[in-house]
């Protein structure tokens, strides 16, 4: 019960601000390999994250409301685990929570960002496959992405809400905005400090797929 408390930290809880989001097409490829390669939407993320690729690096709490401890006093890691042209797995372990995972995908029409959580045996959680389309034009090191529809019918109260993920004077960012909240939660990671030993694969990720 606890582990499925701490997956809605990244989705209603911290989730609620701006206007509306960009509707994405109906129309999508079927698989990630589809996706665009070269210039592009996020071409300067991917570029920024390609020489990292295979490290892990020791993350920080930058910033959280007062009441949320859910990651505070843990050991954060990131791990660019996995890198190809249209799509990138970034695993997130918080202390022994090895759930999380960020997906990132390059569309012709733009970046996504979807959040994996998975449980020990591998299964989806109930909360998980969450995220957005990142604002047009997604071609520097900083993106948002505002809340999608998939998120809203899994999550109603997220309405507004959006995710940041920066790379900016090697320090990599992921941030959290609420619609209306004052304090953000923010992590951010080192880049130029990898660890000497890379993590465990996350919960359900032994294989990539």
């Amino acid at each position: 019960m606890q582990l499925k408390t701490t997956c809605l930290l990244m989705g209603a809880a911290l989730l609620t601000a701006c206007n509306g989001s960009p509707e994405p097409p109906k129309t999508r490829p079927e698989t990630p390999r589809q996706i665009v390669a070269g210039d592009g939407p996020g071409h300067a993320l991917w570029q920024a994250l390609r020489p990292h690729c295979g490290d892990a690096f020791q993350g920080e709490l930058e910033s959280a409301r007062e009441n949320d401890d859910s990651f505070r006093d843990q050991a954060v890691i990131m791990h660019v685990r996995h890198c190809e042209d249209s799509r990138m797995l970034i695993p997130l372990y918080v202390g022994d929570d090895h759930s999380r995972t960020w997906v990132l995908e390059r569309h012709a029409w733009g970046v996504s960002l979807k959040h994996e959580h998975r449980d020990p045996d591998g299964s989806p959680q109930d909360i998980s496959r969450y995220g957005g389309l990142a604002r047009p034009p997604a071609d520097g090191r900083r993106l948002e992405f505002p809340v999608d529809d998939e998120t809203l019918a899994m999550l109603p109260n997220s309405v507004g809400g959006f995710w940041t993920i920066s790379v900016e004077d090697e320090r990599f960012r992921y941030q959290v905005q609420r619609k209306g909240a004052d304090q953000v939660f923010r992590l951010g990671f080192d880049l130029g400090e990898a660890m000497d030993e890379t993590p465990p694969a996350p919960w359900g990720w032994d294989e990539i797929r």
